[in-house]
């Protein structure tokens, strides 16, 4: 299942809002995926005109190793 906000901390000041937040998602094996990710956001007339993202790695990867990339298959 997608990632989902479960918890989370908003701060703005001008124009830049930062946010923290944890997530949770199922995996395609089955096991729960949690991770933590901050958002840096430059707003511009009510909207995200610039966006930085950072999240921890170390679950990310985890799903990476665990998980195999589905096959696509090209068409014939």
């Amino acid at each position: 299942t997608p990632v989902r906000p479960v918890r989370k901390q908003v701060w703005a000041e001008g124009e830049h809002v930062i946010v923290h937040w944890d997530g949770e998602g199922m995996a395609r094996d089955g096991v729960p995926y949690r991770n933590s990710y901050a958002w840096i956001l430059r707003m511009q007339s009510g909207k995200a005109a610039e966006v930085t993202a950072f999240l921890d790695l170390a679950p990310y990867d985890e799903v990476l190793r665990r998980v195999p990339e589905p096959v696509s298959r090209a068409p014939r």
